[in-house]
């Protein structure tokens, strides 16, 4: 609707008898309305409506965005804990192979251990050696990476600390399912692309079709010197009918339906693959549990076997090489068990993502 009023005093002009001067006034006001576009409230609402789902879309992608950084970051930051602890473990190693070495060069001095199993000590802790290095070395890789993601310098000294249990979702599989299509952002994105598409095909049938218009005016005139008024007023009605488009609005409609359709066909192959991301996403975690069972278990088998060993050798029973091996064999179920536990809170981190959580 176009509203417009105006009130223009005339210029002063010398009338016919001379001497005097008419002062004649005049306003005006115009009203058009479209009446029928093609679409039941108009197509400027249903243009609204389709910003409303750009607006919707735009805050869906940000919101992806923010969770993509954090579980970068999160899993950044659980590997740095994770290198950290092979760090200290990979140290109190050397500690440990420094020590053997010491008791197996007493032991081969009062003839209760051999040259070899001197030699195997000192193996051993070269070998300590050179996967505390690696330890150190991956450790400043892990902290680069989450300084990076982090936007800080990687000469930025910061240490990670134990972060509290990340929250395991409990659920069946077709629970955990419902769970993600509900949640998923890229899946309410194409939503949003379905219900545009169906928002275009609206306006683009109701393009080729035809739109009534009114519009009327009035207007009114005042001589103040002859004290005589006078108005006028007129209404229009106007039909518009495409008549001949060389079946453009034909074309364009069907190719917003086959728009439409390949958009279906994108939901429907994104809820199958999110069906089989859950399902390999809560097997991993199933998994990963299980080895972190297993190494547990296996922990304390070495913890018993390194007892057993180191006890042989002190009342003369046992080989020291065995003895060594033992204990080997106890810092790499450590570090066994560490890498269980990092894994579990990753295979964690990427089942949560997969439900859109």
């Amino acid at each position: 609707m176009e509203l417009s009023a105006s009130y223009q005093p005339a210029e002063a002009q010398p009338t016919a008898g001379g001497g005097d001067v008419s002062n004649v006034g005049s306003a005006s006001l115009s009203v058009s309305q479209t009446i029928w576009d093609g679409l039941l409230g108009g197509r400027s609402r249903k243009s609204v409506e389709q910003a409303g789902l750009t607006r919707r879309s735009k805050a869906l992608s940000l919101e992806s965005s923010m969770k993509g950084i954090e579980l970068s970051v999160t899993q950044a930051y659980l590997a740095l804990l994770s290198a950290q602890k092979t760090l200290e473990l990979r140290g109190a190693a050397i500690d440990q192979r420094i020590a053997e070495l010491e008791r197996t060069r007493l032991l081969v001095e009062a003839g209760k251990a051999s040259d070899l199993d001197r030699r195997q000590a000192e193996l051993n802790l070269r070998s300590a050696e050179v996967d505390e290095r690696i330890a150190a070395s991956s450790l400043a890789s892990v902290h680069a990476k989450l300084a990076t993601l982090m936007g800080t310098s990687a000469e930025t000294p910061f240490t990670a600390v134990e972060p509290e249990a990340i929250e395991v979702p409990t659920m069946e599989l077709e629970a955990a399912v419902e769970t993600a299509l509900e949640n998923r952002t890229d899946l309410k994105q194409l939503g949003l692309a379905r219900s545009a598409g169906d928002l275009e095909l609206l306006l683009t049938r109701a393009q080729a079709g035809p739109q009534v218009s009114a519009s009327g005016s009035a207007g009114l005139s005042r001589d103040w010197e002859s004290d005589r008024t006078s108005g006028n007023w007129s209404a229009r009605l106007q039909v518009s009918v495409p008549i001949l488009d060389s079946g453009a609005a034909k074309r364009q409609i069907e190719l917003q339906r086959m728009e439409n359709a390949s958009t279906e066909r994108d939901i429907a192959d994104l809820e199958a693959a999110i069906r089989m991301e859950v399902a390999e996403a809560l097997a991993a975690v199933g998994e990963a549990r299980a080895k972190l069972e297993l190494a547990s278990l296996t922990l304390s088998q070495a913890e018993l076997k390194d007892e057993l060993a180191r006890t042989q050798v002190e009342i003369g029973t046992g080989s020291p090489i065995e003895a060594l091996t033992a204990s080997v064999n106890l810092t790499g179920a450590r570090i066994t068990l560490l890498k269980a536990q990092g894994d579990l809170q990753v295979a964690v981190l990427q089942y949560r993502r997969s439900l859109g959580l």
